[in-house]
């Protein structure tokens, strides 16, 4: 189940959809490479999106 999931959230960037797809993503991850530091600045540019608010 939990390579399913894994494989599922590799599909696509899931810019702001969860505070836990952002922790799944790697939102505490410390950056080791120059690629890993702009993904995670990416993904902090997107506001999480609450449904709830939208309707």
């Amino acid at each position: 189940m939990f390579k399913l999931v894994y494989e599922m959230l590799k599909l696509n960037d899931f810019n702001g959809e969860s505070e836990e797809i952002e922790i799944a993503k790697g939102k505490y991850k410390f950056p080791e490479s120059a690629g890993e530091l702009f993904s995670q600045l990416k993904r902090k540019m997107y506001p999480i999106v609450d449904d709830k608010e939208n309707g």
